[in-house]
C-alpha cells in the first residue's frame, strides 16, 4: 500500500543520517 512512501522516507532518512555522519 505506502510501500513506496516507505521507500522515499528510507532514502531521504538515509540521506539526513550521512550527511550528520559526514
Amino acid at each position: 500500500m505506502a510501500a513506496v512512501e516507505n521507500i522515499y522516507f528510507i532514502l531521504f532518512f538515509g540521506v539526513l543520517v550521512r550527511g550528520f555522519v559526514s
